[in-house]
């Protein structure tokens, strides 16, 4: 493996471990019907877009919603009745768990999810309105703690009435970027766990050799 492929894990490893250090266990929302890939025909025609959804564990699918249904649906998911998107730049809906929230455990992958496109809107990789970027500034000065997730999150794109909507081509482009670290992020969480069964201490570890291979 690269330097700079261990770098990347190891750098989301040391931020998600910030959040799961001795949080309590949770049963996963229901999640409905989903895939790995993009639903067919989503994003296109028939009224059906896609969605991203973050299970709690970490694990990633896409599902198909419609205009009709897409708000009972992620509420679904969330195992919430009602729901408001965390409306933090226009165009871009982040979809949590309200007042059961809290009582879940904390959904890593969502969390870096989020924060990173803060970063990004400050970095100016994110391409925002100057209001936008003002609001985003204003909340990593003063409480990032409001970006944390717990539970499962849903991302869509988001209308200026606040209803989900499909994700708009900057945001589809994100969001493929974000899956490509995550996997990164859950490949380095399997190196962890081995790391962790030999019983050696974090602090003694001062190398590791990684045997990779590829699928076709």
């Amino acid at each position: 493996m690269s330097n700079e492929l261990f770098a990347a894990m190891a750098n989301l490893l040391a931020q998600a471990a910030e959040l799961v250090d001795q949080q309590p266990e949770g049963d996963a929302p229901d999640a409905a019907s989903w895939s790995a890939e993009r639903p067919e025909g989503s994003d296109m025609d028939g009224g059906r877009f896609s969605a991203l959804v973050i299970r709690h564990d970490g694990e990633l699918g896409h599902v198909a919603l419609t205009a009709e249904t897409a708000t009972e649906r992620i509420a679904k998911i969330l195992g919430e009745r009602q729901i408001t998107p965390m409306d933090l730049v226009q165009g871009v809906g982040f979809w949590r768990g309200g007042f059961a929230a809290p009582r879940t455990e904390i959904n890593p992958p969502a969390t870096l999810a989020i924060t990173r496109l803060v970063k990004d809107v400050i970095a100016g990789n994110y391409a925002v309105s100057d209001r936008d970027l003002a609001r985003v500034q204003r909340l990593r000065r003063n409480n990032m703690s409001d970006l944390t997730i717990h539970g499962a999150c849903v991302i869509t794109g988001l209308s200026i009435d606040l209803r989900p909507v499909p994700m708009p081509e900057r945001l589809r482009e994100w969001v493929d970027e974000l899956l490509t670290d995550v996997a990164y992020y859950q490949l380095g969480s399997q190196i962890a766990e081995q790391i962790r069964a030999t019983g050696v201490p974090p602090h003694r570890v001062t190398n590791v050799m990684v045997n990779l291979t590829t699928g076709a």
